[in-house]
């Protein structure tokens, strides 16, 4: 009998990108990205699956593309091997990085994870927890709220992503960045992504995600969702 076990996310790190790129560049962001820098990415040991998603036409306000790199551990993102590529860009990387408008890039590690699978629709909410409400906050959506959203139909994954600001800063010395014109993105603090295979999936998680909810169990009210669908993926072998 097989003893391999059934997981939504690989690994427990996790790299998170929201952007925007001009209209007039789009196609050629979407030839780079797909065909040079996601399989650059994922080809850096530790690095194990990279998937692209495009936001869902009026489902909801933001950037308008997602990308998810799932890592062996939150180390693999300050590691010697991924510094040495973030030192040695393309220059087509150069140039379509400088591009990308509103970036918000964050190194995260998976604090907690439900589900047994991908979908083709994701849901990301990003908010805070309230000083002192961390642990409250963060058990309320471990043993209830992602455990019981994995049970409706049409989700097949939650999952809960916090950030590494010194991790995340790694980057920030790099060839690849000074690229960017030096710029440093802004980051998420906490985020949950749900997979889902429907629209409706989606819209069934953002109630349960709905700002007043989060807010009673230690986040602050602010929150920032988004709904997006799979462009592509590509696993590390």
């Amino acid at each position: 009998m097989s003893t391999r076990s059934l997981a939504a996310i690989r690994g427990a790190g996790a790299l998170a990108v929201w952007n925007d790129i001009p209209d007039e560049l789009e196609d050629e962001y979407n030839n780079w990205y797909t065909n040079q820098h996601l399989p650059e990415r994922v080809g850096i040991e530790g690095f194990l699956r990279g998937r692209r998603f495009v936001r869902l036409p009026a489902a909801t306000e933001g950037c308008k593309y997602f990308t998810l790199y799932e890592t062996e551990s939150i180390a693999t993102l300050s590691s010697p091997l991924y510094i040495d590529r973030l030192n040695d860009p393309t220059d087509w990387t150069k140039r379509m990085g400088a591009a990308c408008l509103n970036v918000i890039r964050t190194a995260c590690t998976v604090t907690a994870s439900a589900g047994r699978g991908i979908g083709g629709i994701v849901t990301t909410v990003e908010f805070g927890a309230r000083h002192d409400e961390e642990i409250a906050l963060r058990t309320w959506l471990s043993d209830n709220l992602l455990p019981k959203l994995v049970q409706e139909a049409d989700i097949v994954g939650a999952h809960l992503f916090e950030s590494d600001l010194g991790v995340t800063s790694a980057k920030d010395a790099t060839a690849e960045q000074c690229a960017m014109s030096s710029r440093r993105s802004p980051t998420v603090r906490w985020f949950v992504l749900i997979e889902s295979t429907t629209e409706g999936g989606a819209r069934t998680a953002l109630q349960a995600l709905a700002g007043k909810e989060l807010s009673r169990h230690g986040a602050e009210e602010n929150i920032a969702p988004g709904i997006f669908r799979l462009l592509t993926a590509l696993d590390h072998r």
